[in-house]
Order: structure tokens, then sequence, then C-alpha cells
């Protein structure tokens, strides 16, 4: 995003966060993945990693 100057736009940002999500069942992992989109500036206080069981719940984008 960095070398990006485009990825700052909001309506491109939106697109591209809306891309990507993350599950995890062990929450100290959730917790660092969170923490370090949070430190790059990938996402805000509201995280796209989740804790939860991948292969308990269905994928939403099926």
């Amino acid at each position: 995003m960095k070398a990006k100057p485009s990825a700052r736009d909001r309506r491109i940002y939106t697109e591209l966060r809306n891309k990507f999500s993350g599950v995890n069942i062990v929450p100290e992992v959730v917790r660092l993945a969170a923490m370090k989109l949070y430190l790059h500036g990938i996402t805000g206080a509201d995280s796209i990693v989740e804790a939860k069981d991948a292969l308990l719940t269905p994928s939403p984008r099926g």
C-alpha cells in the first residue's frame, strides 16, 4: 500500500479491505495478526481477523 498511493483512496481502501479476512482458532494468534495489521495501517480499530474454528464455520465468500 505504501508503494501505491492510490491505495490510500477511501474507496480503493474499502475494496481492498473487503477482499481480505482471516480466521484462526488460537486467540493469541488472532491478537498478534490484528496488531500487525493495525501497526502497518491496513486496518483500523476493527479487525478483519476473527477467533473461530475455520473448519466448523462456513466461509462468507462461499
